[in-house]
């Protein structure tokens, strides 16, 4: 039992550790259109970096659920397909924007400085204040997940605790029903302790009541 119960608090751990990649990941991929030069290829190698450490952890996290419980593991294996799939989908949409952004990005450039030159500034400031409305939301989006984590981790917790008490309460119920069966056995013993004393009594009765008329037989002949 303990070594599955640490193993869980592992895993748990690991889906933590998953749940600050994948927020990251999806950070610096939604940054990569805003970025060009130096700046966009460091994102570049972060996001590469961010998501090989993600699928070795996938595959740590595979080999640790072989020593969880049966009634865990099926759980945790479905995690782990969900986070499989949710780390492919960001590979995928980190592949689509990198090129796209490629592409696109040489023939924007002087577009967007044109424009951006021919903003006045009260338009500047309320692109500024959008990119920090932006900015501020995705902080709330990333609060909600980790609290969303944190739930989930507090869930699975509290389902643990629970299937604790069920294999308690089963265990005090096997150990009642052993007992009730010792007690009609030690019932059924007594009873046929008492019908053979009562047996017993009656034949002991029955010899001195015999013996009794032998002797008033007796003394009535020699009389």
């Amino acid at each position: 039992m303990e070594p599955s119960t640490s193993t869980v608090s592992l895993l748990e751990n690991h889906e933590h550790e998953y749940a600050i990649i994948s927020a990251d990941i999806t950070s610096k991929i939604g940054k990569l259109s805003n970025h060009s030069g130096g700046d966009r290829q460091q994102l570049c190698t972060e996001v590469e970096k961010l998501i090989e450490d993600g699928q070795e952890l996938m595959e740590q996290m595979e080999l640790e659920v072989r020593d969880v419980n049966p009634t865990l593991r099926s759980k945790y294996m479905h995690r782990i397909s969900s986070y499989k799939a949710e780390l492919t989908r960001l590979s995928q949409d980190f592949s689509r924007i990198r090129n796209k952004s490629a592409i696109k990005f040489s023939s924007n450039t002087e577009e967007l400085y044109a424009e951006y030159s021919d903003m006045n500034l009260e338009q500047k400031q309320r692109l500024l204040d959008v990119s920090e409305q932006i900015e501020e939301t995705g902080k709330h989006l990333s609060n909600g997940y980790r609290i969303a984590v944190e739930t989930e981790e507090l869930g699975s917790q509290m389902l643990q605790d629970l299937y604790a008490q069920r294999e308690t309460i089963q265990s005090s119920l096997h150990r009642v029903h052993e007992t009730n069966s010792n007690v009609r056995l030690s019932s059924q013993i007594l009873s046929k302790m008492v019908n053979r004393s009562i047996q017993h009594r009656v034949v002991v009765g029955g010899i001195f009541v015999m013996l009794f008329l032998i002797v008033i037989i007796t003394i009535y002949y020699k009389i």
